[in-house]
C-alpha cells in the first residue's frame, strides 16, 4: 500500500501545471545561461586558464551544472508548492478512503515521492554535460577527477541539495492551502537561514581572531546542525498540529 501512495505523489508532481509552466521556464533561463556563459567565454571574461588542473571542457561543465542546480532550486520547491497545497484545498487524502489512515504514513510517502520526483528530474543534467562533453567523450567519466569527484557524487550532491529545499518548503505548505502564502514564507525562512549562516561564520571568524580555533569536522557539524533546525522546528510544528488526532478523518 505504501508504494500506491508513493506513485500516487509521483503522479501528482508531474501533473501538476505548475511543473508545466515552471519547467519552460527553466528551459529558457538555461538556455539563455548557455548562451550567455558561452559569450562571455568567447570575450575572454570567463578565462579557465586561470584555475589549476582545470580543461576548458570541465570549465564548461562546472558552469552548466552551477546554472542547471540553480534552475531546479528553484522549479522543483515551487512544484512541490503548488502540489501540496493543492493537496490540501481538494482533502484528496479523504477522498482516497481506507487507503490512508495514519498522517505519519501519509507524509512519509510523500517525502519518498518528492525525493524519486528530485532524483528523475536531476537526471537531465547528464544529457547537458554529454553535449559539452561530445567532442571528447572519454572525459566525461569524470569532472573534478584530481580532486576525486566524478559525476555520480555531483548528481548525488545535487539531488541532496534540492531536496532540502523541498523539504522545507513541503512542510511550510502542509500548513495552508495557499500557495503564495507557502512560497512567501519559504523565502522568508530562506533569508532567515542565509542570515543564520552568516552569523555563524562571523562567529568562527571572530573565534580565530581570538585564538579559538575550530577544526573542520566541528565548523561542518556546526553548518549541519543549522540546516536541520527549519526541518526539525516544522516537523515538530506539524506533529502538534495533528496531535489530537493520528487518523485522517
Amino acid at each position: 500500500m505504501f508504494g500506491n501512495l508513493v506513485q500516487i505523489e509521483l503522479i501528482r508532481l508531474f501533473r501538476n501545471k505548475a511543473l508545466k509552466i515552471s519547467g519552460i521556464v527553466g528551459a529558457i533561463m538555461l538556455l539563455f545561461f548557455a548562451v550567455v556563459e558561452d559569450y562571455l567565454i568567447s570575450l575572454g571574461a570567463l578565462d579557465a586558464e586561470v584555475l589549476n588542473d582545470i580543461t576548458p571542457y570541465t570549465f564548461k561543465a562546472i558552469l552548466f551544472i552551477s546554472s542547471f542546480s540553480l534552475i531546479m532550486s528553484l522549479v522543483v520547491p515551487v512544484n512541490v508548492v503548488y502540489t501540496t497545497c493543492d493537496y490540501q484545498r481538494s482533502r484528496l487524502a479523504v477522498n482516497i478512503e481506507g487507503a490512508i489512515r495514519s498522517r505519519f504514513k501519509l507524509c512519509m510517502s510523500e517525502v519518498t515521492g518528492i525525493f524519486l520526483f528530485i532524483a528523475i528530474l536531476e537526471l537531465l543534467v547528464f544529457p547537458g554535460l554529454f553535449l559539452i562533453y561530445i567532442t571528447e567523450p572519454v572525459t566525461i567519466v569524470s569532472i573534478w577527477h584530481n580532486d576525486g569527484y566524478n559525476l555520480l557524487e555531483t548528481y548525488g550532491v545535487l539531488t541532496l541539495a534540492v531536496l532540502y529545499t523541498s523539504l522545507v518548503v513541503y512542510l511550510i505548505s502542509k500548513f495552508t492551502s495557499k500557495a503564495l502564502y507557502a512560497i512567501a514564507l519559504s523565502i522568508a525562512v530562506s533569508i532567515l537561514g542565509m542570515v543564520g549562516v552568516i552569523f555563524m561564520t562571523v562567529l568562527v571568524s571572530k573565534a580565530g581572531e581570538s585564538g579559538i580555533v575550530l577544526s573542520s569536522n566541528a565548523v561542518d557539524i556546526i553548518m549541519y546542525m543549522l540546516l536541520a533546525v527549519p526541518i526539525l522546528v516544522l516537523s515538530l510544528a506539524l506533529a502538534v498540529r495533528y496531535r489530537r488526532a493520528d487518523r485522517i478523518s
